[in-house]
């Protein structure tokens, strides 16, 4: 069954703080995935969603990244985040971890964000700094649909020994098989997190991201991978980040909009 979407709160978050050398037209993105949920609700004659933002100072990352890690704190099971660049993933994943220690991480990701160690993190270096503050071990870290990664980020990867599931073995193995191994691996944690990078899929799919890494993949299977998670009972929160509205014309907006409402109900 699919998810209802005003069952639980869909919290935007429009920082760009993260982003490294970029548009910040990714702090555009909550507002236009909201949109588009808004009007797949109305076709579904369901009732008004649940949809509030987070306040941002633009002028103080640091004071920024605690607000949205306080948020994460108190953040119901079921809640849906909506950024902004891939550096909120920091905060939310310390603040939740602080209240459920048992926590495991799944990252949607062309990239494996392991290319520094800035603090607060950039969108380059979310998972990095989250092993080397030791918020999460490196065995409770899975990263799917990598296919572009820095010499020095495959040596930290198996320097820490993160589990990677690549284009390339999804290609090998099939998306099928590799949702089996993952979902096996994930029936221990009672707490999973879901990090969407927008850019994990194909540019064919979502061309309104600022790195395009084509060889990704399909909104299909990206759907399925998320159907497959969405049922495990740990399946708690989510965030879809790194969809830039000033790069389309509204496709990867609508392609997030679409990830959201194919949850299965928490």
């Amino acid at each position: 069954m699919n998810l209802r979407v005003t069952e639980m709160q869909i919290i935007g978050i429009p920082s760009a703080f993260g982003c490294i050398g970029k548009s910040k037209g990714v702090a555009k993105a909550p507002a236009a995935i909201a949109e588009h949920l808004r009007f797949i609700l109305s076709q579904q004659n369901s009732s008004p969603l649940d949809y509030a933002e987070i306040p941002i100072n633009h002028s103080n990352f640091a004071e920024t990244t605690t607000s949205i890690e306080h948020v994460a704190r108190t953040a119901e099971r079921g809640s849906i985040f909506l950024g902004g660049d891939h550096s909120i993933t920091y905060p939310l994943v310390k603040g939740i971890a602080k209240e459920h220690p048992s926590i495991a991480l799944v990252v949607f990701d062309a990239h494996p964000d392991c290319v520094h160690t800035f603090s607060p993190p950039t969108q380059e270096d979310v998972i990095r700094v989250l092993v080397e503050e030791e918020v999460l071990v490196p065995q409770r870290i899975f990263l799917v649909g990598l296919r572009a990664i820095y010499p020095d980020e495959a040596t930290f990867l198996t320097k820490k020994n993160i589990r990677c599931y690549t284009m390339d073995a999804i290609f090998d193995l099939g998306m099928q098989q590799v949702m089996d191994a993952l979902t096996e691996q994930l029936l221990s944690f009672q707490t999973l997190y879901v990090s969407i990078d927008i850019d994990c899929l194909d540019p064919a799919f979502a061309p309104g991201v600022d790195y395009p890494e084509p060889g990704g993949l399909s909104s299909r299977e990206l759907l399925y991978a998320l159907h497959r998670l969405s049922a495990l009972k740990s399946f708690s929160y989510i965030d879809v980040v790194e969809v830039n509205p000033e790069k389309d014309k509204g496709e990867t907006a609508w392609v997030a909009a679409k990830l959201v409402t194919g949850i299965r109900r928490f």
